[in-house]
């Protein structure tokens, strides 16, 4: 009888253990992934300018001005422009150089060089490529792309791409003594 007894009471216990009941519940996680597509001046030790750049009284006499504190291999640039983007497609960035003032400057002794732009998330320069090879050109009087983004350009986020410029003014041929304005437009575009 003892033994029939345990044999209930233990095939009593595999049967509640065999019925036994769970529960569940669902959590739904909803995120909401902004567009990112921007850009922003860049200014450090080596980036001396964003919105003004100042190029003060131009000596004649030169063949080449640089902006006011620039002199020839100091290993800095005048402007910085930060180029952010998750779009996962090809990005443009264009410049373009008019007149802000009358009299107006001769826009074609307003030159420009453009270094290759580097890759701020990988601390390495990008592999865009550039429209022209780095050198002195005088800048583009309307929209024009100066560099197409590569593949590591594409989603750029966190820190993005940085392009910098320096810019200077052949005085050869100017004349007279006047004050000038230059306004210099860049532009991050999806199309060429």
């Amino acid at each position: 009888m003892k033994l029939l007894l345990s044999l209930l009471l233990f095939v009593s216990i595999l049967i509640s253990s065999a019925n036994a009941d769970t529960a569940t519940v669902v959590a739904t996680v909803e995120a909401q992934l902004g567009t990112t597509f921007s850009m922003a001046f860049y200014t450090d030790a080596n980036v001396l300018y964003s919105t003004n750049l100042p190029f003060g009284t131009i000596d004649t006499s030169k063949s080449q001005c640089k902006p006011v504190g620039r002199v020839d291999y100091d290993g800095k640039s005048d402007t910085g422009v930060v180029c952010l983007s998750n779009l996962g497609q090809r990005w443009y960035l264009k410049l373009k150089g008019e007149p802000g003032s009358s009299p107006a400057f001769p826009m074609q002794y307003f030159q420009y060089y453009m270094s290759q732009p580097y890759n701020r998330n990988t601390g390495q320069p990008s592999n865009g490529t550039l429209a022209q090879p780095a050198a002195w050109y005088s800048i583009p009087t309307s929209s024009t792309t100066v560099y197409t983004a590569g593949l590591q350009d594409l989603i750029n986020t966190q820190y993005g791409t940085l392009s910098t410029f320096n810019f200077a003014i052949d005085p050869q041929h100017l004349t007279g003594s006047s004050s000038y304005i230059i306004k210099i437009t860049y532009t991050l575009s999806t199309s060429p």
